[in-house]
């Protein structure tokens, strides 16, 4: 985490950065701490922040994960459940934590245009998403085709090659400023 709060604070000016935490980490009681003190010791906006929450099932103590997902928020950063319908206890995640985004796995997305399950499963997914409030993402987003299916799904944002190449914050251009997830609300497809 030190490592990432400082090529964020090195690395080029985008509107926002994701930092994955394991859910085995999520559980440490001195994280909210060790967060605070990076973000002050950066100089980091926690607005530009959103923690991932990566193996929601191996969350050792859920009242101390909970803590910080409340905690963190407070701050002004985001949280996202990564991986989303992957795991077994995704859906029990999304009822009892304060999420802000969910993230689509893409094992669901890939071959969402021809797969009728797939599509299903999606579109449950933004529905119980939508009815908590929380915005969703589509991870491996591949092809125009997927990006116009996910946005008649009311998917929010879209991850993929078909909008943009992940790339280190070490070695980024500095003028960068662009993001490699695509609104589907508001931008155009590619």
């Amino acid at each position: 985490m030190d490592n990432a709060f400082e090529l964020i604070a090195q690395g080029p000016p985008t509107p926002h950065y994701q930092i994955n935490v394991s859910g085995r980490s999520l559980g440490e009681p001195g994280l909210l701490g060790r967060v605070q003190d990076l973000l002050h010791k950066h100089d980091v906006d926690p607005r530009r922040i959103t923690f991932e929450i990566t193996e929601t099932a191996r969350i050792d103590n859920r009242s101390e994960a909970l803590y910080f997902a409340r905690a963190i928020r407070e701050l002004g950063c985001q949280l996202a459940l990564d991986d989303f319908g992957a795991a077994y206890s995704s859906f029990i995640y999304l009822k009892s934590f304060p999420i802000d985004l969910v993230k689509i796995d893409g094992a669901f997305i890939t071959d969402i245009v021809n797969s009728p399950t797939d599509q299903a499963l999606v579109r449950s997914i933004v529905e119980a998403c939508q009815a908590h409030g929380v915005l969703t993402a589509a991870e491996y987003v591949r092809d125009a085709a997927t990006i116009e299916l996910l946005r008649g799904f009311g998917v929010d944002f879209a991850q993929g090659y078909e909008v943009g190449a992940p790339m280190p914050i070490a070695g980024a251009p500095a003028s960068s400023g662009t993001s490699i997830e695509f609104d589907l609300r508001i931008d155009s497809p590619a």
